[in-house]
Parts: C-alpha cells; sequence; structure tokens
C-alpha cells in the first residue's frame, strides 16, 4: 500500500475549519478513495469581528487585499502554529482558500517548507513584500475571473513551478468532478496534469 498523502487545509476568512472541511466534502470522499490523500484541518484563532474566524491578530481590509504589506508582528504567531501542526502531522501538501491560501502563500515565502512537496492556492493573494523570493515547489491557483472578493489577477506567482485551473464560480470552490480530480492528482503527485 503506498503512503497516505497528507494534506493541510485552511480555511477562508469568516469560516471555520468545520464550514470548510463540508465545503470540500467531495474533494475529500474523491482523494480518500482514489489518491491516497487524507485530509487534515485546522482553525485559525482570531475571532473575527463579523463572525467566525480570521487567521491573523488583526483583520485585514477586503478592499485592501493585493496591497496589504507583509508584516513579520501580523503573521509570526500564525505561521508558528502552520509549523507545528506540519510537523505534528506530518503534512505533505498545503491547501488554502481564500485568506487560508494567503496564509500558505506567506508560510512558503517566509518559513522552511522542506516537508512540503506541493500547494493549492484556491482564490489566494499574497502579501506585498519586496524580499520575497521565488519559491521551490510547485504551486496550482485556482481561480475564477468572476471572483469579486479576489480578484484572479491576484493569484500568487513566483513559484518555481505555477500551474492554474480557472473555474466559473465566483469566489467559490470548483465542484465539477473532473476539477477535482486534477487538484487531487496534483496534491498526490505534486505534478499537474492537463485535463484530456
Amino acid at each position: 500500500m503506498s503512503k497516505k498523502v497528507n494534506v493541510l487545509c485552511l480555511h477562508g476568512c469568516n469560516q471555520t475549519a468545520k464550514m470548510f472541511e463540508e465545503l470540500l466534502r467531495n474533494y475529500i470522499k474523491l482523494g480518500e478513495k482514489q489518491y491516497d490523500l487524507k485530509f487534515h484541518f485546522t482553525e485559525a484563532k482570531y475571532d473575527h469581528p463579523d463572525g467566525d474566524k480570521t487567521w491573523y491578530n488583526k483583520p485585514l481590509n477586503v478592499a485592501e487585499i493585493g496591497s496589504i504589506p507583509y508584516d513579520d508582528a501580523l503573521v509570526t504567531d500564525t505561521l508558528d502554529d502552520i509549523a507545528k501542526i506540519i510537523t505534528e502531522k506530518d503534512i505533505h501538501v498545503l491547501l488554502g482558500f481564500s485568506q487560508g491560501a494567503n496564509v500558505v502563500d506567506t508560510f512558503l515565502a517566509h518559513r522552511d517548507h522542506s516537508a512540503i512537496k506541493c500547494a493549492v492556492i484556491m482564490s489566494g493573494y499574497s502579501l506585498v513584500d519586496a524580499n520575497r523570493k521565488e519559491i521551490d515547489i510547485p504551486a496550482l491557483g485556482v481561480i475564477s475571473n468572476i471572483d469579486t472578493i479576489v480578484p484572479s489577477k491576484l493569484n500568487p506567482t513566483g513559484y518555481k513551478e505555477n500551474y492554474v485551473i480557472e473555474h466559473d464560480k465566483g469566489h467559490k470552490l470548483p465542484t465539477q468532478n473532473p476539477v477535482i480530480r486534477q487538484i487531487c492528482v496534483f496534491m498526490q503527485k505534486a505534478e499537474f496534469k492537463k485535463l484530456i
């Protein structure tokens, strides 16, 4: 039997781990049954004034997405928490949605990530950082050109290998099984296979 690929999933702002697990139920069903994936969920520790959770110690302004500067004081404790979970749960893949995708991108840009073989960044964006260097793992950006919360043009680049899947759901997860399978294959093999 092949070794399970452990995937750490980070929810978006104003969500919870339980909500995100429910949104990913078809990914979990297909991924665990057919692609040797094991999904792990963690929850942001900060309460958001508009409800549910947020990843950073101060809420981000949605209107400023794409121009928010990197700040150690903003992100350090969250990145420390993610590093601890990666070690404890033997995580191989990071998957994040919206602000969770930003946490994935920020972690990979600023922390040792030798255990991580690839990342899935859904409706994601980067913090503005002039000192950022290329990240040495493959990343799959999952974007929608009708996303009005995180415009698709903000999808993080700057990875050694950068791939993109487009869908038409806006600021949501793609729900079509062929797309879900393509994302699962990427997480399993850290290689991008185009749909035939």
